[in-house]
């Protein structure tokens, strides 16, 4: 189930990354694959070569659509048939160069990511309000909390993969909380 990660070619220089590549902290082995990625769309991948079976290095040439991307990594691992996510993230130039031979990248794919809070707005949209918050790396979903206080319960009223949520007209006054989170990890993702 080797995941089909196309990368998506733009008409500018790839950066490049060198990197040292390894899952829950052990060296990625032959048959690995390492995916970079923007907002989920495949923008580069590398193979694995090892150094004497106890350092594992790849090459990624990273495809841009422009300066300042925020490029997340994806680590899949042959022998578990499972993708794990990378908490590292990287925000790139197109043309440049990230990590050498004697200082690449450090890559950890782990399933233990822990998740920053987004920041959340609120917001006039069309007579009615919006909650609006910061994409999170590594989140692909998130949860929208609400309460009639700030410390009181708070109940999950509504689940999203958008960076926004329309408030219901019918909602009463009340206290929201946005969570991160990620689902769907899981074997060929």
């Amino acid at each position: 189930n080797v995941p089909d990660w196309q990368p998506i070619v733009y008409p500018n220089n790839p950066a490049t990354v060198y990197a040292q590549v390894s899952i829950e902290g052990i060296p990625a082995q032959l048959n690995d694959l390492v995916g970079a990625f923007v907002n989920n769309e495949c923008r580069g991948t590398g193979e694995i070569v090892l150094i004497d079976r106890a350092t594992a290095y790849s090459t990624i040439l990273v495809n841009l659509a422009s300066d300042g991307e925020l490029v997340q990594f994806k680590i899949y691992s042959y022998a578990n048939d499972a993708v794990y996510p990378v908490q590292e993230t990287l925000t790139m130039q197109t043309g440049s160069v990230y990590g050498s031979a004697e200082n690449p990248v450090v890559l950890n794919g782990t399933f233990n990511i822990v998740l920053t809070p987004p920041q959340v707005n609120l917001v006039s949209h069309q007579n009615t309000y919006r909650l609006t918050w910061n994409a999170v790396p590594n989140a692909n979903n998130y949860r929208i909390y609400s309460c009639s206080e700030p410390y009181g319960t708070y109940q999950l009223v509504h689940t999203t993969a958008n960076l926004y949520w329309e408030i219901p007209t019918t909602q009463q006054k009340c206290f929201f909380k946005v969570v991160a989170e990620q689902i769907g990890i899981s074997k060929g993702k």
